[in-house]
């Protein structure tokens, strides 16, 4: 009495009975192969041997078939690290902190098109030296665009598509951070009139910097009612220091309340009023 050959995903006899076995898969191309195995032993082998070979992603060349046709493989940029790090920052930081980064991503030329391997030490700096000098950067400013590189390669290394950072071997800027900035009264006095004859509407946004300390930003951000006339300080809304707390409490001079309540209340001409600080 003949044995019954138990069925076996992938084999089968093309002629019951024959001993003579092929091979059915699917190999990386997505595409179904049929292939002669011969013996059992060898079908089941060669079976076997397919799905590894699918499972690296390598297609499997048949004698008597027609080479497979593959795709080249698309070759990874620094621009694609970027673009990874665009993304990072779009689902963590707001809109203009992501808008100001692709700018500065923008504004390094090839760096993009390069492979990341090219992306040497010496190539950073070599970039950010070119731009520094012909836009008369700042310390500060050139360690900004340094830190921004940074944060691609390290996006790219918390992705498991790099494995090495460059942009730790390369020293910031000294900053010095002791500078102070403000205007002398007698600036200031000589500044409004300037002001008030080309832009009368940015008089009160001026004064009110002038007199808090708000940066432009944080005065976009500010709302009917930060000041309190009670304890005579006003709310102040932050974004661009990201360690510092998002809100601190500045108090106002008369001249920074008058500018507060004009802008509070969508004053659209202003008169020169009896607070004005002109002589």
């Amino acid at each position: 009495m003949a044995v019954k050959q138990m069925k076996e995903r992938g084999i089968y006899e093309k002629v019951p009975g024959s001993g003579i076995w092929w091979v059915r898969y699917a190999a990386a191309d997505g595409k179904e192969h049929r292939e002669l195995g011969g013996k059992l032993t060898d079908a089941r082998a060669l079976v076997e041997r397919r799905r590894t070979e699918k499972r690296r992603g390598v297609v499997p060349e048949i004698k008597g078939a027609p080479k497979p046709k593959l795709e080249p493989a698309k070759v990874m940029t620094f621009g694609d690290l970027i673009n990874d790090t665009l993304a990072y920052s779009a689902s963590n930081n707001d809109e203009t902190h992501t808008h100001e980064l692709d700018l500065k991503y923008r504004k390094m030329g090839d760096l993009a098109k390069m492979p990341p391997a090219h992306v040497t030490r010496t190539v950073i700096q070599n970039c950010l030296n070119e731009l520094a000098e012909k836009k008369k950067w700042a310390d500060p400013t050139y360690n900004r665009y340094l830190a921004s590189i940074s944060l691609v390669f390290r996006i790219a290394i918390e992705n498991e598509k790099l494995t090495v950072n460059p942009v730790h071997g390369i020293r910031r800027k000294q900053e010095n951070s002791g500078r102070v900035r403000f205007l002398s009264q007698e600036e200031e006095v000589a500044l409004t009139p300037t002001i008030q004859s080309r832009n009368p509407d940015y008089v009160p946004v001026y004064l009110l910097a002038m007199h808090s300390g708000m940066r432009l930003s944080e005065q976009l951000r500010a709302q009917v009612g930060d000041y309190s006339p009670t304890t005579g300080v006003l709310l102040v809304r932050q974004k661009k220091v990201r360690n510092a707390p998002a809100t601190r409490y500045v108090p106002l001079t008369p001249i920074g309340v008058e500018a507060y309540n004009l802008l509070a209340a969508g004053a659209a001409s202003l008169q020169q009023p009896e607070w004005w600080p002109i002589n």
